[in-house]
């Protein structure tokens, strides 16, 4: 494991277990989940190192992720109706532009979990990619609805959420495998620690 790799580690195990004592204490704890988004973003981009071929990539992801959550707010055309809270930090036009690093991790960290284990063909390495994708969203929905990040308008999570996820992921993933030949290890690392994350929180 590279030094940097192993800081990562550390710095996210932290701020992830402070994060979980926050939400066990605190019913306002989820206002500051942006922070760890944010870090887990930034130790994500250090292990991807500075290429331009990867920034275009994820550059990307960034910017599609961001406009398929504007398109579904404003239309519910994807994921069904819905709408975010205040939890995820700044809106702009409604949608949080950290939207789109969260789409970037989950494609980064799915997709290198994937690539760690097989190594071809492209189009099977997407489709489980985008499987791990939708599969954290599921974990991820029902904190998601009990602490504010975002509110569907029935109070139902339509099934037609997952296969917008698994439809766009596949994209994103493919997008991603195709550019990227390395593994980034910190995206395993965060997979894992949000896997379990969300999990605890569900339990709680």
């Amino acid at each position: 494991m590279k030094p940097r790799t192993k800081y990562n580690l550390i710095v996210l195990i932290i701020f992830h277990v402070v994060g979980l004592i926050l939400f066990a204490t605190d019913p306002n704890a989820s206002r500051l989940s942006y922070i760890t988004l944010l870090i887990s973003g930034a130790a994500l981009m250090i292990d991807e190192g500075i290429k331009l071929r990867k920034a275009a990539i994820l550059s990307s992801i960034f910017v599609l992720g961001y406009s398929i959550e504007l398109i579904g707010i404003k239309t519910g055309f994807f994921f069904g109706e819905y709408s975010y809270d205040t939890a995820l930090g700044f809106k702009f036009l409604d949608v949080p532009l950290i939207i789109g690093l969260n789409w970037v991790i989950i494609v980064a960290a799915s997709s290198s979990i994937i690539k760690y284990f097989i190594k071809k063909p492209l189009i099977l390495q997407a489709l489980l990619a985008a499987a791990l994708c939708t599969l954290l969203d599921f974990i991820i929905e029902p904190v998601a609805i009990s602490y504010n990040f975002w509110t569907w308008t029935d109070g139902t999570i339509p099934f037609y959420n997952y296969l917008c996820w698994f439809g766009f992921s596949f994209l994103f993933s493919t997008m991603y495998l195709y550019r990227n030949k390395e593994i980034n290890k910190t995206g395993i690392i965060i997979y894992i620690i949000w896997t379990n994350f969300f999990i605890i929180l569900n339990l709680l």
